[in-house]
């Protein structure tokens, strides 16, 4: 192409540190612009990574005021060595992220939480569940059908997005909700509640991804798998998921015995068992995430501290700021798709965000209605409980590499991606509003 005299080439990127280094610099430029104006970072990660997708790159320059024939193949970022990053970055991050979580989960903390947390958890899970799968198995269809047809769904394809949109939309984000539980100071019984409950809605939602992904697919490629294979597959990817992250937790455990007082040492042994847990899951097509949960989990009960846990968290931010920023590069999987069937993937999106706040606050209700939970836990958790980021994306991408998926991955991942933009955008808000009215923020206190 010539521009200005110059010749310039804008096709797929070359070179794959000029790839890392492109989508480093938008992702950290869009989370600084989304904090100056009061957004989540992982908002600005999500939109920036957006702009660098072919598709909407191209439609953004034709609209400039240069020749469009100059942008006619947008910034071909998310193609050729770019993908060599995407196979390391995401493993990297869901492995992170699931360690985390996992390491989250102790059993001194979960001892004194009773049988009334479990029943809202299970509530405020299964509800969203539900609602999802109604709203987009039996509605989406009748409202946006004719504008996917290049996809060639079915009913079944649609009941199959519905199931696994679902089950995606168990997961809460626990930084955020953890961060605004901070900000305010809060404490009291809903507090408690909001805490548990996030701990155990991650692993929630992995395991039910877990058991109806079997089944979406089984949809997606009819007369292909029996009943007792949809059964079966599941239960031993989830069972040998476990025991993978357990074989890493003691190969950390015996480890570090040898790197004690060697901080940096110990951060490095811990990072590379943990991308190697999720490498070695990834290779065997078990879960990466439930794989690296029970790795954490296994290790902060195991050692009784949370010193393994800890280590690695001073390196999430690059790893995410890579992550939701190829995330939001790999919208559509790349896909060159019509205006209308652009529209249609964010009405989808509007409409799994809509089915899952009615899900997460009807569903907390009743969870804490029926475990005669206090008023102010029945009337205020559905708030906290909206957050969605990383493991929600994160299981949508996993789709991408499933067999059987292909009709339908990049609409959820589109449609994901899109409804975790607008909970970033509402959800710390309403958040703050619900612990702030409960009366448990230290603001609240003040003014009162």
């Amino acid at each position: 192409m010539d521009f200005l005299g110059l010749q310039i080439d804008l096709g797929p990127i070359e070179s794959t540190a000029l790839a890392f280094g492109v989508l480093l610099v938008f992702g950290v430029i869009g989370g600084r612009i989304a904090r100056k104006i009061g957004l989540p970072a992982i908002t600005g990660y999500l939109v920036f990574g957006i702009l660098l997708n072919p598709y909407i790159s191209q439609k953004l320059f034709s609209w400039s005021l240069f020749e469009p024939s100059i942008w006619e193949d947008g910034i071909r970022v998310f193609d050729g060595p770019v993908e060599l990053v995407y196979d390391l970055i995401i493993p990297m991050a869901l492995s992170l992220i699931a360690f985390v979580i996992g390491g989250s989960l102790r059993i001194d903390n979960l001892k004194g939480i009773g049988k009334s947390v479990g029943i809202v958890t299970l509530t405020q899970g299964l509800a969203p569940f539900a609602l999802v799968l109604l709203i987009l198995g039996f509605g989406a269809q009748p409202l946006v059908g004719k504008y996917l047809t290049e996809f060639n769904l079915d009913t079944q394809s649609y009941i199959a997005i519905g199931l696994v949109a679902g089950a995606i939309s168990l997961a809460t984000a626990p930084a955020a909700v953890v961060a605004v539980l901070h900000e305010l100071k809060a404490k009291g019984p809903l507090t408690n509640t909001i805490l548990a409950v996030v701990a155990l809605d991650d692993a929630l939602a992995v395991i039910c991804f877990a058991l109806v992904a079997g089944f979406s697919s089984s949809l997606l490629n009819s007369g292909g798998v029996s009943v007792s294979d949809m059964i079966a597959h599941p239960a031993v990817e989830i069972l040998f998921s476990l025991l993978l992250g357990l074989i890493f937790a003691f190969m950390l455990i015996y480890i570090t015995r040898y790197l004690r007082r060697q901080r940096v040492q110990t951060t490095l042994a811990v990072l590379g068992l943990v991308v190697a847990c999720g490498g070695v899951a990834y290779v065997l097509d078990l879960s990466i995430i439930l794989a690296n949960m029970a790795f954490g989990f296994v290790v902060v009960n195991r050692m009784k501290h949370s010193r393994m846990i800890d280590a690695v968290v001073g390196i999430e931010d690059l790893v995410f700021v890579l992550f939701f920023t190829l995330a939001g590069a790999s919208f559509f999987g790349g896909e060159h798709l019509d205006t209308n069937a652009l529209l249609a993937i964010v009405v989808i999106g509007v409409l799994i965000v809509a089915g899952r706040m009615a899900g997460k606050f009807g569903g907390s209700w009743v969870g804490a209605k029926m475990a005669g939970a206090p008023e102010t836990v029945r009337k205020y958790l559905g708030f906290a409980l909206l957050p969605k980021a990383g493991v929600s994306i994160g299981l949508a991408l996993s789709l991408q590499s499933k067999e059987g998926f292909h009709s339908i991955a990049s609409i959820v991942v589109g449609a994901i991606i899109i409804s975790t933009i607008v909970n970033e955008l509402i959800a710390p808000p309403l958040a703050k509003y619900g612990i702030m009215k409960s009366g448990e923020g230290r603001l609240t206190r003040r003014v009162n």
